[in-house]
């Protein structure tokens, strides 16, 4: 197993050399290029980049790029997957945006979350989920604000919440009913 740890790019390249050479800091940023494959843990506080392969657990308090292949749970700032595969739980402090061509197998969990491709399992956003006409959706959608172009699918059940009391909504439609 290989842990792989860089404290907001403290670590210096020559503290790499036992890691592949494909497996660097490129300035602030960790860069997994596409013939890596890593397995195990990946904890940073630099912003991460993943072309290649990771199996297991990611933690960074910046952003995490992927277009590679991730199977394992991620807790980041923020996510960007393009043309990516990812396995696992989602856990975005800010936003998780979900880009043509990528597949995502499991729950996101973020603040703003846009779609553009095909996720399974549960969406939650504590401010806004949108999705975009290609967008798949096999799960259900809990958010404050909900907006979908036309040709986006979703096959579960979306819920919006906000700080509108049920109560008073039916009040007022009571009240403009009565003569």
């Amino acid at each position: 197993m290989i842990s792989f740890q860089s404290a907001g790019g403290d670590v210096p390249n020559s503290a790499l050399k036992s890691q592949p050479r494909n497996a660097r800091l490129s300035g602030d940023v960790i860069l997994i290029t596409k013939s890596t494959v890593l397995e195990g843990s990946l904890q940073s506080e630099s912003p991460i980049e993943i072309e290649g392969f990771i199996k297991g657990t990611i933690r960074s308090k910046a952003d995490l790029t992927i277009s590679g292949r991730v199977e394992g749970d991620m807790t980041v700032d923020s996510l960007v997957a393009d043309n990516a595969t990812i396995l696992g739980d989602i856990s975005c402090a800010t936003s998780a945006e979900i880009l043509s061509g990528s597949q995502v197998q499991g729950n996101i969990d973020a603040e703003r979350v846009v779609i553009s491709a095909c996720v399974r399992r549960d969406i939650t956003a504590r401010e806004s989920v949108a999705l975009e006409s290609d967008a798949v959706v096999l799960g259900n959608i809990n958010t404050k604000f909900f907006q979908s172009a036309r040709g986006a699918y979703v096959n579960g059940i979306i819920t919006t919440t906000n700080d509108v009391k049920e109560e008073k909504l039916f009040d007022r439609i009571k009240a403009k009913r009565q003569p």
